[in-house]
């Protein structure tokens, strides 16, 4: 009993006395490939936000007008979203190199 249990949880599994079974479970024709590309392009998206966010930060930055409050807040926004960019170029550079060598 604990054999077929372990089994249900793959795709195409073989009974204990051999025979193939199909557990209903979808086969993907999914590859690295299509995950490598999906990232890439979400990654690139963050990092689109991110440098609208850094602009949209320095514009205010400038129109602060000297007001201490609203330049900190304009500083702040810069900063987190610098450290967005940061974020999203490294989870870049870490899924190419794991999806490239698996």
């Amino acid at each position: 009993m604990t054999h077929r249990l372990l089994l249900i949880a793959s795709a195409a599994c073989t009974t204990v006395t051999g025979v193939s079974c199909d557990t209903g479970l979808p086969h993907t024709a999914a590859s690295s490939d299509n995950l490598q590309n999906l990232l890439r392009v979400a990654f690139a998206i963050l990092g689109a936000l991110s440098v609208l966010m850094i602009v949209i930060g320095a514009l205010n930055f400038v129109n602060s007008e000297g007001d201490s409050q609203k330049a900190a807040s304009a500083r702040g926004m810069m900063i987190y979203s610098l450290v967005g960019l940061v974020i999203a170029v490294s989870a870049e550079v870490i899924v190419s190199f794991v999806l490239g060598h698996f």
